[in-house]
């Protein structure tokens, strides 16, 4: 079985894919918030093929180590753990905010503020380490596009300004942050509707799943079938699908209905008919990976074969001319028309991002360039390209990676492999358990 968001092969008995968060069944529904869950979930610093998962022998394989707490690369501080306690540095590697804190999420850019956790209570941090909303909260989210932050007081959800006063009273069982378009999805009982930037209602809540918005639509779940509204909760194209993803930049998204695939435009019309196992549209590039059977191969927008299936995974170009490929056993790569240019030798591939990929040989990880050419011999525990987002996995990444030395302690570098923070934090990230 794969997930219906992202391809990884999933247990059968699986309730959400490990590597997405993808409830079975459909890739755009937000699985509800688990009871005991009182943290605002971290947005996380993710494999830069966590849209789709690393390619390795046996096909897609699931990755879920990372409570790293950071949007971008390019923000600083950045969250560490020191045995127990979080802290943050600054790109120099000195600690700017003490370890201290059982919790700590990521700066928001816009505030300068951080919310952590002590002794069970939430509050605000800025980037020198000083409080600036007392911990009073019983669970605490990152500040939105409109300035306003979620806390949760008395099992009730709403929002605060930077002051740390509210402006919006808890309310609902469970929030997302402000978003691009003004609102921000809450969840009433288990339905999800929208607020806007007064707290309003803008959407009745109605929908048992919800997508992000994007080019002024979002794909949202009803009972077990997915459409299309637009801000003002109208169905652009009704609920009929048994999954849905994101719409690429494109205009596409891949449809999934009576358990084959196609790719739909804006207005919910296949462009291309529902006869695939699988269509990957997360790389946005002019080619999509498909499944046929137990194989994969390439087609263009308009659904012709552009490379035969014949691979037992395969990943996104993401703009480049090399994708990483697996015939089971190794991983290598191939160009655009289908031939290998770098040998299935790897044990896991990711794709090409400025000329370069992470690759590994046994238990140990290096990074290549695009002719193959070790510009790391495999020597780390981990190496992970940080990434700026982990919506499309369009090529928004910025110019640093996170390695694991030999003795587990973690480290930073920049993309030119120079050693920018030696190697000495347990963890880069500071999120709760389960996060």
């Amino acid at each position: 079985m794969f997930c219906g968001g992202c391809g990884a092969r999933l247990a059968e008995d699986a309730r959400f894919c490990v590597t997405c968060g993808a409830t079975v069944g459909g890739a755009a529904a937000s699985p509800l918030p688990s009871a005991g869950r009182t943290a605002w979930p971290l947005r996380k610093i993710l494999l830069i093929a966590a849209g789709i998962a690393l390619l390795g022998a046996g096909g897609f394989v699931a990755w879920s180590k990372f409570g790293v707490a950071s949007s971008s690369a390019e923000d600083w501080p950045m969250i560490v753990r020191i045995g127990a306690k979080c802290g943050a540095i600054d790109e120099t590697g000195k600690l700017v905010v003490n370890p201290v804190h059982d919790v700590l999420q990521e700066f928001n850019a816009r505030t300068g503020l951080a919310a952590f956790r002590q002794n069970d209570q939430w509050g605000y941090i800025d980037e020198s380490g000083n409080v600036a909303i007392a911990p009073r909260f019983s669970g605490a989210g990152n500040f939105g596009d409109n300035g306003l932050a979620p806390v949760q007081i008395n099992g009730k959800w709403g929002y605060i300004d930077r002051r740390g006063e509210t402006v919006i009273a808890p309310q609902f069982d469970w929030v997302e942050s402000f978003d691009e378009a003004g609102g921000a999805w809450i969840l009433a009982g288990d339905k999800w509707g929208r607020i806007d930037g007064q707290g309003r209602i803008a959407v009745t809540p109605q929908f048992n799943g919800m997508g992000k918005f994007e080019n002024g639509r979002a794909t949202v779940a009803v009972s077990d079938r997915y459409g299309l509204i637009d801000f003002e909760g109208r169905f652009v194209v009704s609920p009929q699908f048994d999954s849905l993803s994101a719409f690429t930049e494109s205009g596409l998204a891949a449809a999934n209905t009576g358990g084959r695939y196609g790719l739909i435009d804006g207005d919910g019309k296949f462009v291309v008919q529902p006869t695939f196992d699988y269509i990957d549209v997360d790389g946005d590039d002019a080619l999509f990976p498909f499944r046929s059977g137990d194989h994969w191969g390439y087609m263009d927008a308009a659904g012709k074969i552009a490379i035969t299936p014949r691979f037992m995974s395969a990943g996104q170009f993401y703009g480049s001319d090399r994708a990483a490929v697996s015939t089971g056993s190794t991983s290598g790569y191939i160009d655009r028309t289908g031939n290998v240019v770098i040998a299935l030798q790897f044990t896991s591939a990711q794709p090409f991002i400025d000329g370069r990929a992470v690759v590994s040989r046994g238990e140990k990880y290096g990074l290549i360039d695009t002719s193959g050419k070790y510009v790391l011999p495999p020597q780390y525990q981990m190496l992970i390209r940080l990434r700026r987002d982990y919506g499309h996995g369009r090529a928004d990444f910025g110019e640093l990676f996170l390695f694991q030395n030999q003795l587990g302690r973690w480290g930073i570098m920049s993309g030119k492999t120079e050693v920018l923070v030696p190697p000495q934090f347990d963890d880069i990230g500071c999120a709760e358990e389960g996060d």
